[in-house]
C-alpha cells in the first residue's frame, strides 16, 4: 500500500488512512473548499476524483461568474450544508438540510434562479424550514419577506388578521422576543401582543 498522506490530488489533500477494506485503501481528504471526504486511494491516484463533489458544474471558463452575487449565493447555500467547518453548519446541514442533486450544478441553479425572479435585490428562502434547497422549496425573497420566514417568526392570529411577533411588535410596541416568549408559555394572541410590560395582571402557569 503506498502511504498517500500529505498529498495532494486536484483540491483534494490526503490527511489520513481512514481504513482498509477488500484491499483497498481509503483516505481521508479535505478538499480546498473545506469539506471532508473518504475516498479510496486508486481514485485518487488515477485522476478519477479530483474534489469532494464541489468541481460539478463549476467551470469557470464554461460561465465566467464566479465572482457574482448569484454564484456567491450558491456557494454558500452549498457550504451551510456540506461544510462541517461551517459555523452555521448546525443549523443547516447538521440539522438534515440538503442541496438537491441538480442544484450541485451551477448552471442549472442560474437557469432555475433568472427563470424564478432573481434579481440583485432579493435573497434565496425555503418556504418550509425543514425541508431543503430545491426548485420545489425555494423562492427569491426581499430581506423583509425572508426575515418574516424564520423560524422564530411566530404567527399569531387577532381578529382575523394574521402578523408575525415582530410585526405585531410595530403595532403594540411590546418586544418581538418578549410576544414570543408570552407564546411559549402558554398566552392567548392577544394578551401576548396587547398585555403592557408593567401589567399586574396575574396569569395562572404563564410567564410575563
Amino acid at each position: 500500500m503506498k502511504d498517500l498522506k500529505g498529498q495532494k490530488f486536484g483540491k483534494l489533500t490526503v490527511v489520513e488512512l481512514a481504513e482498509t477494506k477488500n484491499n483497498f485503501a481509503y483516505w481521508k481528504c479535505i478538499c480546498e473548499c473545506g469539506n471532508e471526504k473518504v475516498i479510496r486511494g486508486t481514485n485518487l491516484t488515477s485522476g478519477l476524483i479530483r474534489s469532494c463533489g464541489c468541481l460539478k458544474g463549476e467551470s469557470h471558463i464554461k460561465h465566467q461568474e464566479s465572482f457574482s452575487r448569484l454564484y456567491r449565493i450558491w456557494e454558500g447555500m452549498k457550504q451551510r450544508c456540506e461544510n462541517v467547518n461551517r459555523k452555521d453548519y448546525p443549523k443547516y446541514g447538521g440539522s438534515g438540510v440538503t442541496v438537491c442533486e441538480e442544484w450541485h450544478d451551477y448552471m442549472t441553479f442560474r437557469k432555475w434562479a433568472i427563470s424564478h425572479g432573481y434579481d440583485d435585490t432579493k435573497s434565496i428562502d425555503r418556504i418550509d424550514n425543514n425541508g431543503g434547497y430545491s426548485p420545489r422549496n425555494c423562492r427569491w425573497v426581499d430581506f423583509q419577506a425572508q426575515q418574516n420566514n424564520k423560524l422564530n417568526s411566530s404567527l399569531l392570529t387577532i381578529d382575523g388578521e394574521t402578523k408575525t411577533a415582530a410585526e405585531w411588535s410595530k403595532v403594540s410596541g411590546i418586544p418581538a422576543e418578549r410576544i414570543r416568549k408570552r407564546k411559549r408559555n402558554g398566552w392567548d394572541d392577544r394578551e401576548a401582543v396587547f398585555e403592557p410590560l408593567n401589567s399586574n395582571k396575574q396569569h395562572s402557569n404563564k410567564g410575563t
